[in-house]
Protein backbone atom coordinates (compact mmCIF):
# COMPACT_ATOMS: atom_id res chain seq x y z
CA UNK A 1 0.00 0.00 0.00
CA UNK A 2 1.23 3.16 -1.07
CA UNK A 3 0.60 5.83 1.07
CA UNK A 4 1.82 8.56 4.00
CA UNK A 5 4.14 5.86 6.11
CA UNK A 6 7.05 7.03 7.82
CA UNK A 7 9.16 4.24 6.89
CA UNK A 8 8.56 5.17 2.87
CA UNK A 9 10.81 7.61 2.22
CA UNK A 10 13.81 6.10 4.67
CA UNK A 11 16.61 4.38 3.72
CA UNK A 12 16.56 1.21 5.92
CA UNK A 13 19.54 1.10 8.93
CA UNK A 14 21.72 -1.95 9.14
CA UNK A 15 21.35 -1.65 13.18
CA UNK A 16 18.41 -1.40 15.53
CA UNK A 17 17.94 1.31 17.86
CA UNK A 18 18.89 -1.23 20.81
CA UNK A 19 22.22 -1.97 18.95
CA UNK A 20 22.94 1.70 17.95
CA UNK A 21 22.54 2.75 21.88
CA UNK A 22 24.59 -0.08 23.43
CA UNK A 23 27.44 0.84 20.35
CA UNK A 24 27.16 4.43 21.82
CA UNK A 25 27.43 3.23 25.57
CA UNK A 26 30.37 1.22 24.84
CA UNK A 27 32.39 3.68 22.71
CA UNK A 28 31.88 6.45 25.34
CA UNK A 29 33.04 4.09 27.73
CA UNK A 30 36.43 3.23 25.71
CA UNK A 31 36.82 6.99 25.54
CA UNK A 32 37.19 7.46 29.46
CA UNK A 33 38.92 4.46 29.26
CA UNK A 34 41.39 5.24 26.90
CA UNK A 35 41.19 8.98 28.16
CA UNK A 36 42.06 7.72 31.65
CA UNK A 37 45.32 5.76 30.53
CA UNK A 38 46.64 8.70 28.20
CA UNK A 39 45.91 10.94 31.53
CA UNK A 40 43.87 12.91 30.25
CA UNK A 41 41.65 15.71 32.00
CA UNK A 42 39.01 16.80 29.91
CA UNK A 43 37.30 14.21 27.89
CA UNK A 44 34.81 15.04 25.11
CA UNK A 45 32.74 12.25 23.20
CA UNK A 46 30.16 13.42 20.41
CA UNK A 47 27.60 11.02 20.29
CA UNK A 48 25.72 8.79 17.97
CA UNK A 49 22.89 12.08 17.39
CA UNK A 50 25.74 14.55 17.18
CA UNK A 51 25.57 16.08 20.44
CA UNK A 52 28.95 16.52 22.47
CA UNK A 53 29.20 15.47 26.16
CA UNK A 54 32.67 16.67 28.20
CA UNK A 55 33.61 14.79 31.34
CA UNK A 56 36.06 16.48 33.81
CA UNK A 57 38.73 14.47 35.78
CA UNK A 58 38.06 15.17 39.72
CA UNK A 59 41.22 12.47 41.29
CA UNK A 60 39.14 9.36 41.43
CA UNK A 61 36.79 9.53 37.90
CA UNK A 62 35.58 11.35 35.35
CA UNK A 63 32.21 13.42 36.21
CA UNK A 64 29.72 15.44 34.36
CA UNK A 65 30.84 18.74 36.81
CA UNK A 66 33.43 21.45 35.72
CA UNK A 67 33.55 22.49 39.46
CA UNK A 68 35.24 18.94 40.23
CA UNK A 69 38.23 19.45 37.68
CA UNK A 70 40.91 18.34 39.64
CA UNK A 71 44.60 19.28 37.19
CA UNK A 72 47.37 18.17 39.55
CA UNK A 73 48.40 14.85 37.91
CA UNK A 74 46.61 14.86 34.58
CA UNK A 75 46.35 18.24 31.63
CA UNK A 76 44.65 17.78 28.09
CA UNK A 77 41.93 16.93 26.28
CA UNK A 78 40.77 13.39 25.17
CA UNK A 79 38.16 14.12 22.06
CA UNK A 80 36.60 10.84 20.60
CA UNK A 81 33.39 10.54 18.26
CA UNK A 82 30.75 8.37 17.51
CA UNK A 83 31.94 5.74 14.76
CA UNK A 84 29.81 2.94 13.14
Amino acid sequence: MGGRGASSSKAKSTKSSLEAFRSNARQFNEALQKAKQQRASIVEYTDITGQTFKRYWNGASFVDRESALYEKERKGLYKAKYRD
